[in-house]
């Protein structure tokens, strides 16, 4: 399993590439309202099993980053 912190487009694209790996999943991270529309929509309308995005409390990527 892959854990992800993101603010940005890599989101998106490592939900995509996970998303066809059999085995493989990946949950992303995201910081409450740091990112766009466009970018939080890019990766939460990924739909596998395998995929899962959760969207922080926090503002601060960083806080997001000490999830171990």
């Amino acid at each position: 399993m892959y854990v992800l912190a993101t603010s940005g487009d890599t989101g998106s694209a490592a939900l995509e590439a996970v998303s066809v790996v059999e085995g493989c999943s990946i949950v992303v991270l995201l910081p409450r309202d740091r990112i766009s529309a466009v970018q939080e929509l890019q990766m939460t309308t990924v739909i596998a099993d395998n995929c899962h995005v959760i969207r922080g409390q926090s503002s601060e990527i960083i806080l997001c980053n000490t999830v171990q």
